[in-house]
Formats: C-alpha cells, sequence, structure tokens
C-alpha cells in the first residue's frame, strides 16, 4: 500500500505543478492575444484581427480569447506571468473567480476548492439581487427616520397634544345629556 500511496504523492505533485505551470501560460497567452488586439503586430499577416488570428491559427472562439485576456488583466504580474498571490490556484478556479470583484478574490486562500468558490459567487449574486421594491422600502424607513431625528418628536407631540386639546374641548361643550348619550 505504501507504493501505492508514494506513487500517488509523486503524481499529484507533478500533477499539481502541471496546473500551475497552464495557470501562468494562460496569463501568458491572454497577454501575447492583447498584444494582437492592441499593437500593428499583425499588419501584414492577412489577419483582420487578433479573433481571425486565434481562430485561424489556434482554433479559439471569441469566447476563449475573452478568457485568456480577462484571466491576464485580473491575475497577471503586468509582466506576461501569474501574479504569486494566485500561484497554484489554477486555470478553473481562475476562471470561476473571474466574474468576482476583486476585494473578494484577494482574500479568497490558495486552498480553495472550485466547489467553495461557486457557493461564494451564489452568495454575491444573490446579495445583488435586491429587488427595486426593496431598496424603496428600505429608503423610505430610511427617509422617515431621519425625518423623526432632524424634527424631533416635538412634531408629533404636539399633533397629538392639539388632538387631546380638542377632545377635551370638545367633550366640555356637550350638555351632559349628549354626553351621556340619552338625547332624544
Amino acid at each position: 500500500m505504501e507504493i501505492v500511496k508514494a506513487e500517488y504523492q509523486t503524481f499529484k505533485h507533478r500533477m499539481d505543478q502541471a496546473m500551475t505551470e497552464t495557470a501562468d501560460h494562460f496569463v501568458q497567452i491572454g497577454y501575447l492575444l492583447k498584444e494582437a488586439r492592441d499593437t500593428d503586430v499583425l499588419t501584414g499577416s492577412g489577419y483582420a484581427g487578433m479573433g481571425d488570428f486565434a481562430e485561424a491559427e489556434y482554433g479559439l472562439r471569441p469566447d476563449q480569447t475573452s478568457r485568456f485576456i480577462s484571466i491576464c488583466d485580473k491575475y497577471g504580474d503586468g509582466d506576461c506571468r501569474l501574479a504569486d498571490q494566485y500561484s497554484g490556484m489554477g486555470y478553473a478556479k481562475l476562471s470561476e473567480m473571474l466574474t468576482l470583484p476583486t476585494a473578494i478574490t484577494d482574500a479568497m486562500p490558495k486552498d480553495i476548492t472550485r466547489q467553495e468558490i461557486r457557493d461564494v459567487k451564489k452568495e454575491v449574486e444573490a446579495e445583488a439581487q435586491i429587488s427595486d421594491i426593496e431598496v424603496a422600502i428600505e429608503k423610505s424607513s430610511a427617509d422617515v427616520s431621519e425625518f423623526q431625528s432632524q424634527s424631533g418628536q416635538q412634531d408629533v407631540n404636539a399633533v397629538s397634544t392639539e388632538s387631546t386639546e380638542s377632545t377635551a374641548s370638545t367633550e366640555s361643550t356637550e350638555s351632559p345629556q349628549m354626553a351621556a348619550g340619552t338625547l332624544s
């Protein structure tokens, strides 16, 4: 059994290395695609642009070239390599994290699983689904609270006092028969 475990550990180490290198290569490919897109390096090549070049030469669809460039932009170190903080995460995790805010991805540990990333994405998406009516209700509640704190309870108390005084004055002008309800 130890032989199998040792073989697995060696295999796993090699696989981890390959995955890390793959992520590094994705950043490099994104960098090169950006170069093809943003410079005149393809001039005279016969290709109309980076998309035509990538598809004809490498079979890359527009969504794939976009993903390569996005990974380069978000996770690259600016020098055509994967930033150290993302090293070892692998392409699948980096792709999964693309739509998350940078503040969240920066806080993710390297050993996070793809499923955990998906769970975080669901939480972020659920938070973003706050409806307009919920926002309006929250704003309305905040406006009422702000009004009450600015005007104090004096206005509310003043209305309450006026109402009480009015009721008392009405009661004092009623005849004893009206107050007792015995008027015929």
